[in-house]
């Protein structure tokens, strides 16, 4: 699916007070490559009354309780502190964190329904941060009719230049879990590139985003 309008930061979040005062509730999804600003775009949604979750939050959440309260940092974990995560974010889509008695479901909506589970849809205005596969996009359209993916595009250089010191300024692992995170040969795994695709609008954003002041 081609995206049928591409915004700037500051019209999209005009937009976005916009849509939050509309008379129906509206579900937005983020989608996009490390480092692209989703997770900064979402809290400014947040501030225009959206209700923010974050999958990537429960991702790193588990890291912590399998590595008994370690952080997912390189300086906590060590380089392949991303790559650990990105691992959580399949078996969780594989269904290996799920109840006894739930096999052959399909699991790749596993994040995102856990993350929504807290909500009410149908009463407030909710930003998904984080969505990373196909499985989660195709969920959020059949069951919710006002929802909209939103793809944050940023080059590789911009992206890099934000990340640089998460990697301790490593490019090379940088540059491994970037092209991991954008498709994966697997049903399960990191398809931000396939999201990106399917978004409804994208959002260039080339400058840094900074939430508003509250």
């Amino acid at each position: 699916m081609e995206a049928r309008l591409y915004l700037t930061p500051d019209r999209f979040l005009a937009e976005g007070r916009a849509m939050s005062q509309s008379s129906k509730n509206l579900i937005l999804g983020l989608t996009g490559s490390l480092g692209s600003g989703c997770t900064t775009l979402s809290k400014a949604l947040a501030d225009k009354g959206f209700r923010r979750v974050s999958i990537s939050s429960l991702i790193k959440d588990k890291f912590k309780e399998l590595h008994t309260g370690q952080e997912p940092t390189q300086a906590s974990y060590g380089a392949d502190w991303r790559a650990e995560l990105q691992d959580i974010g399949n078996k969780g889509r594989r269904g290996e964190f799920a109840r006894d008695g739930d096999s052959g479901k399909d699991f790749r909506a596993y994040w995102v329904e856990l993350v929504l589970s807290g909500t009410d849809p149908g009463k407030e205005d909710i930003v998904v941060d984080g969505i990373r596969n196909a499985g989660e996009v195709e969920w959020l359209r059949n069951r919710y009719p006002n929802f909209w993916l939103v793809a944050v595009f940023s080059d590789q250089e911009k992206r890099w230049s934000r990340l640089k010191q998460n990697y301790d300024h490593d490019e090379k692992v940088f540059l491994r879990d970037d092209r991991r995170d954008s498709g994966e040969d697997e049903k399960s795994g990191q398809s931000v590139q396939t999201c990106v695709y399917e978004a409804d609008y994208v959002l260039k954003n080339a400058d840094t985003i900074e939430p508003p002041a509250k």
